[in-house]
């Protein structure tokens, strides 16, 4: 739902020691006055699917250094109207006025 949080993170670490020292730290740490659960993902279960299709925020990535934010407008408008474009790097944060562009997106740029 836009403007509600899911409660879900996902994060990703470079190697298995850094990902064991972030979940020591965090499980059970404060943030916005809830206590975090912290655990590690069930291998058979893809969260990132699961909740994909609950936002109107895509996220591209393995994008050019060189691509630029005209470019991926141009890309991703044909699809429903982009309200903002965030690129860091090789990857980008394209958000939708709703759920269903960004579906809409998904699917034809992923045939």
């Amino acid at each position: 739902m836009p403007g509600k949080s899911l409660g879900v993170a996902v994060a990703t670490y470079h190697t298995y020691e850094h990902a064991v020292t972030a979940l020591t730290k965090l499980n059970g740490a404060k943030l916005v006055n809830t206590e975090l659960s912290v655990s590690w993902k069930d291998p058979n279960f893809d969260i990132i699917n699961e909740l994909s299709f609950e936002t109107r925020v895509l996220l591209v990535k393995n994008l050019s250094t060189k691509t630029t934010v005209p470019e991926l407008k141009q890309v991703f408008e044909v699809h429903g109207q982009i309200l903002r474009i965030k690129k860091y790097a090789n990857k980008a944060f394209i958000e939708f006025d709703g759920i269903e562009s960004a579906k809409k997106a998904f699917e034809s740029l992923n045939e």
